[in-house]
This record gives C-alpha cells, structure tokens and sequence, in this order.
C-alpha cells in the first residue's frame, strides 16, 4: 500500500477513540476539536468543542484531509487526493468513486506511523520544500586575468533583490607593453542584472550551482600615467563615463566556480569566482 493511503489509514487509528466530538483534520495533520454544523461545495462550517454556542468558523473544503464524526463515522474529502492515492481508496472503498467517502477502520497492520503524532514536525518539513527556492545565495566576487594587454583585478558584489539584482564594485590594472604608457587602472560601480538557471528551471537541489548569465550596467573611472616627451615626466590622465559588460558565473559548488566577462565586446577577461 503506497504512503498516501498509510498516512490516511493512520490517521484514523491515532483518533479513533475520540467519539465525543467531531473531528476536522487538514491536510496538515492539524486535529479541530469542533461539532460539525453544514458541509458545502466549498466549505466546511463549525463550531469549536469547547464553546459550542460561540461563532460560526469555517474552513475551506480542499484544505481538509478528513472529518470523524463523534459516532466513529469517518469521511475523506477528494481534493486532497492525487492520482495514486484515488487509487487506494478505490481498492479499500471496493471501488466506490462518490465525491466524499465513508472510511472504515483498517483490517490490515501498519508500520509505525509515530510521526504522524507530531505535526509540528510535518509542518517544517512542508516549509523547507515549498520555501527551498527562494534561498539562491548568489554574492559572487570574482579575480580575473586578461592577456590583451596583460590585466589583473577583480571584483565583488552585494544582493539587492533576490534571484535578479546585485549591486557591485570592480577594479581592473592595465600592464601596458609599450611606452608612453605606464600604467592603466579602471574602477567601476554598477548593477549586476543575472539569471539562475537551475532555479528558473525548478531544479531546487542545485539552485545555487551552475549557470549564472549576467549583465552589468554602471559608471567607469580610468587613470592611465604617461611620459611627457618633453618635460622628462610623468602625467595622469583621467576619463569617466557609462560602462557595460555582459558575462557568465558557472558554480561547480556552492561557493566556487568559473567566471568570463566581456567590457563593452572589446576586452575579454576570466578567472574564478567565489560566493558565500
């Protein structure tokens, strides 16, 4: 017999002595002690055991595992029921398909359904599964080299808005191969636009590994010192201006990778990158 149908059966045996009221279970194992006033289409109406001339509650239907009447009478409600589960109920209902279903008390043993007594527990583990992709945890701060001229630097990052925006900060040092020019450094801030892939592809496990494509948008400072032929000096040169870059991260863990990005389709660069 499948889980879904030994969790219902369960269910039943851990509150099967509870004649004097009715039962209203969720689908979260949650047990409402309550007298049961009209069952809708849509909804389920009550009234808490321990104030029965109190007010009217109500619970959505589908939200509902199971109701046990205070006579022992227990009914399971379809909609929570997937295509397995419809399954087992037809072989223990002996094939009756109405839209609310009598469940006796089960005639075979179970395993230990223990943990059925603790839905607290059941409830974290539904957060983990349908909070798990909201976790990317993409900070990335990447060493690059380029050989074109010979440039080393790097840069890092901060999330902003997650799954979609980081702001960052680069530094990037020139090695120029011919004089007049020294040296060249550039230093730039900008937004970080990036796509996690393996998150957009609903593969939760390894959300933050892979493929990460990136866009980056921002404002550039360059200095380059160069000799004056005719005082026998030095100078600095500044220039400022719009900067855009576009690249790629690929995470082969958590927290380490491989990283390529190109300035303005002009210069490339790579290296590695790490993210905690």
């Amino acid at each position: 017999m499948k889980y879904p149908i030994l969790i219902l059966v369960g269910i039943s045996l851990l509150t099967g002595n509870v004649y004097s009221q009715d039962t209203i279970i969720d689908k979260k194992l949650v047990e409402i002690s309550s007298k049961v006033i009209e069952i809708t289409d849509n909804e389920i109406k009550y009234r808490k055991w321990g104030n029965l001339q109190g007010p009217l509650y109500n619970i959505p239907r589908k939200e509902v595992l199971m109701v046990i009447y205070e006579n022992g009478q227990r009914e399971i409600f379809k909609e929570i029921a997937n295509s397995d589960l419809q399954k087992d109920e037809n072989i223990l209902q002996n094939g009756d398909s109405s839209d609310r279903q009598e469940l006796n008390l089960a005639t075979e043993p179970l395993p230990d359904s223990s943990f059925l007594s603790d839905p607290n527990r059941l409830n974290q583990d539904d957060m983990v599964t349908t909070t798990r992709g909201n976790k990317v945890e993409y900070k990335p701060s990447r060493i690059n080299v380029g050989l074109e001229p010979f440039q080393l630097g790097m840069d890092t990052e901060i999330r902003i808005i997650r799954n979609a925006f980081n702001m960052g900060l680069g530094y990037l040092y020139y090695f120029p191969k011919d004089l007049p020019v020294f040296s060249s450094q550039h230093v730039n801030v900008y937004g970080s636009f990036y796509l996690p892939v393996n998150l957009l592809l609903e593969n939760y496990e390894k959300q933050n590994k892979g493929l990460f494509p990136f866009v980056h948008l921002g404002y550039g400072v360059n200095e380059v010192t160069v000799e004056n032929d005719y005082l026998g000096t030095t100078e600095r040169l500044y220039s400022h201006g719009f900067i855009w870059k576009f690249g790629f991260d690929y995470l082969f863990t958590n927290s380490f990778g491989v990283t390529l990005t190109s300035y303005e389709a002009r210069n490339t660069i790579f290296g590695v990158v790490y993210s905690f």
